[in-house]
């Protein structure tokens, strides 16, 4: 038999009432920015792994003669070019504590009792396209709570929306995110 930890990582999630939670509706939460500038390469290596060949993302020449500036980057890497770092230069080095390794998202901030969360729905609304050079900030904010008991547990889908806004401060797309805040029924617990 398997030895060693088999169980899932957690989450670095705040916990608190679900009066703690009303409080942060409507809210700004913390805002996140993009770890690089969009780039070139980092398009073309996502056009490779999807086999991807759409020239205008990497044709200057048609991506001008159809009215871009350069080759846009595909809508589908928004999230990859607001994806915080995992880890800079000077931060301590991560211990195997069992926690999982991710980005420091902000809907982890909203405090609500409960130690499970998954994601249930997400829908975004583009609006502008991006470049090379381009960097991309994320701006979420809690705009909905539904408490409601299922079959995982006692909690609330929160829904969470997020502007994208380039370094000019233009939105270029916007994002609802749905995720379930619960704590397990004591089966699964």
């Amino acid at each position: 038999m398997p030895q060693g930890n088999t169980s899932q990582p957690e989450l670095a999630l705040a916990f608190g009432t679900w009066e703690d939670t009303q409080s942060f509706l409507g809210s700004q939460l913390r805002s996140y920015s993009g770890a690089d500038p969009i780039d070139q390469a980092g398009i073309r290596r996502r056009l490779e792994v999807l086999e991807w060949d759409c020239p205008l993302h990497y044709d200057h020449g048609l991506a001008q003669e159809v009215g871009h500036p350069s080759p846009p980057s595909p809508v589908t890497m928004l999230k990859t070019w607001a994806m915080p770092a995992y880890w800079c230069p000077g931060d301590p080095r991560f211990a195997s504590a069992g926690k999982a390794v991710l980005p420091t998202y902000s809907y982890l901030d909203i405090p609500a009792p409960g130690c499970g969360i998954f994601a249930t729905n997400i829908k975004t609304t583009y609006h502008a396209d991006l470049y090379e050079g381009d960097t991309v900030t994320a701006r979420p904010c809690l705009k909905s709570i539904t408490r409601k008991t299922t079959s995982a547990g006692e909690g609330a889908f929160l829904v969470i929306e997020t502007e994208y806004v380039n370094q000019h401060g233009d939105v270029v797309a916007v994002e609802e995110f749905t995720v379930f805040r619960f704590q397990p029924t004591a089966s699964d617990a």
